[in-house]
């Protein structure tokens, strides 16, 4: 194996004020219903930065397991945008470390993933600054505030994300990387045709839904089951009646209210599109299906027979 050192928080800061620099730090903690598989999953995912965080537009230069640098542009305001080159590692298992440098400052971010219970978890996410000791203490309290709204805006987006992984997590679903395990590395998280989800198997096989044609409004969204492989959502345009699953197999974000484009759905996690698994014409005659899935009228009503596998 090719020789690597990965340095800790506090060894960081020490070389920063071996250099001269002053630094202070504070800690947020937030804790919530999911395990901490989800959590590190969550902050290796590098696509879902690009669509989940409206202030955020992130590109990728060096990527591989345990390791990424990236270009971050930031927005503040809703106006101004800040370039900042990235580094994030994992410097041992439940602990990833971020830098970053801007004008006078260095940023140097840890996150702990503490495991409460089996499917509770506690983040404690450590911001230390460096900089000369005039510049920090005259602008600590502006970055420090300007970083707890930021870590707030993440976590109002975030946390769902890992939540909803938790709750597939109690219906019998399992996550799973390339190497088997539950763990994604950094690099993992960038081939969005992988599929991670395994579908539990009571949850396998055909699901039949019958829904009555006068109940399918047009350009009105409508969900029928659960939001997960039971489920299905029907979406009547002025020409077609088309089916799409309620869950995306990539990583288990929720369709049930993705926007329709082209035809297709985007997955609000990673941008993919997914196309109907079966679509009838509003002539109610043509139909055409995605697979081992079906559409057809009996009696005034839709039958949809899926099969999920």
């Amino acid at each position: 194996m090719p020789y690597m050192f990965k340095k800790s928080l506090e060894s960081i800061i020490q070389e920063l004020e071996d250099l001269g620099m002053t630094t202070r730090k504070f800690t947020i903690t937030n804790e919530g219903s999911y395990c901490d598989a989800d959590a590190d999953w969550n902050y290796k995912d590098i696509p879902h930065a690009n669509f989940m965080h409206s202030d955020i537009t992130s590109r990728v230069f060096f990527c591989e397991d345990n390791s990424v640098t990236s270009l971050v542009i930031q927005k503040f305001l809703s106006i101004f945008k800040l370039p900042l080159c990235l580094t994030n590692y994992e410097y041992q298992k439940n602990e990833l470390i971020y830098f970053t440098s801007f004008l006078f400052f260095i940023l140097v971010i840890r996150t702990k993933i503490i495991p409460v219970l089996d499917s509770r978890t506690k983040v404690e996410t450590t911001y230390c600054i460096a900089s000369q000791r005039l510049l920090n203490f005259i602008f600590f309290p502006l970055l420090k505030w300007m970083l707890l709204k930021n870590n707030s805006k993440l976590m109002r987006d975030d946390i769902p994300m890992r939540e909803r992984r938790a709750d597939l997590r109690r219906r019998g679903y399992k996550f799973v990387s390339k190497n088997g395990s539950d763990r994604f590395g950094y690099s993992e998280t960038l081939l969005l045709t992988e599929k991670g989800l395994r579908i539990p198997k009571h949850m396998q096989g055909l699901q039949e839904y019958s829904v009555y044609l006068k109940d399918i409004d047009k350009n009105r969204d409508q969900c029928f089951g659960s939001s997960d492989h039971k489920g299905i959502r029907i979406i009547r345009t002025d020409s077609e009646i088309l089916v799409f699953p309620r869950i995306c197999n990539h990583q288990g974000g929720d369709l049930s209210e993705a926007e329709l484009v082209a035809g297709k759905i985007k997955c609000p996690w990673h941008g993919l599109l997914c196309a109907p698994i079966c679509k009838l014409t509003n002539n109610l005659k043509d139909s055409k299906s995605n697979g081992p899935h079906s559409i057809l009228i009996n009696n005034k009503r839709c039958i949809i027979k899926t099969n999920m596998g």
